[in-house]
This record gives C-alpha cells, structure tokens and sequence, in this order.
C-alpha cells in the first residue's frame, strides 16, 4: 500500500504545466489541471484532452470505468519528448476501459496513430471488449 502512495506521489511530482487528468466523474472545475479539478472523460472530452497535449505531456487517467473510449492520434513526440497516457490507480485500481466490438458492426479501436506518428508512452491502463488495443500504422516508432 505504501509503494501505492509512493507512485502516486512520484507521478505528481513529476506533473507539468501541460498535463491533463481525467476521470470517470470529472471532479471541481472539471478543467483538467488537476486531480481535484478532472475532466469528466467522454468520447469529445478524451479527444481533445489527448489532442491538447504537447511533446513531453501527459494524459493522466484515474481508476474506475471507462466504455467506448477511442483515441485518434494524428501526432507523436519529439525526441526526448514523447506525449503519453498513463493510467494511474487511485486506490480503486487501475482505469479499465471496455470498448463497444461487435463483430456485426466492425472494427473497435481504443488507440488508432496516423502513419509516422511516434514517440508515444501508454502505461498502466486496461482494455477490454476492443478488436484492437493499439493500431500503429507503417513509418512509428518509440512506441
């Protein structure tokens, strides 16, 4: 439980100006900035947090369920830089995001990159119900 706390406490230290949290609820403001003022994650809101971030930012998503979430990625990092998803579990486990495959409807994406994007970091998130998890098309790297 300690090591938890000590993760959690590391993550936040390391936070920057540019990063984004997002949870199930949204919390406070619902700006983004913070824990304490999250962005309520829907399919618009998860876009454009992920699409605000630039090279060496971070989407911090916290525990609990997200449904039909996607990421469309037209652009990556830079060297040194990379943008990032890092789920983190704020005591009630990790995000869990549970997509909405059906094979009568087709494909289900949780992350689609454009071609060429790279220098990417997605850590510490769960999928569930995806056709595809992560879909990097030709020319990536640094994934």
């Amino acid at each position: 439980m300690l090591n938890l706390f000590a993760n959690a406490a590391a993550l936040l230290l390391a936070c920057d100006p540019g990063d984004l949290f997002l949870t199930p609820e949204g919390a406070g403001a619902g700006d983004g900035s913070s824990w304490e003022n999250a962005r309520a994650a829907t399919k618009e809101t998860f876009q454009s947090a992920w699409d605000a971030l630039a090279p060496g930012g971070t989407l911090y998503v916290g525990s609990g369920t997200y449904t039909a979430l996607e990421i469309k990625a037209a652009k990556g990092g830079e060297p040194g830089k990379p943008i990032r998803l890092a789920g983190v579990d704020r005591g009630a486990g990790l995000p869990q995001f549970i997509g909405d495959f059906d094979k009568r409807k087709g494909c289900a994406k949780f992350f689609d990159a454009k071609e060429g994007v790279s220098h990417l970091e997605i850590t510490g998130i769960r999928l569930k119900r995806y056709r595809i998890g992560i879909h990097l098309r030709g020319k990536s790297s640094h994934v």
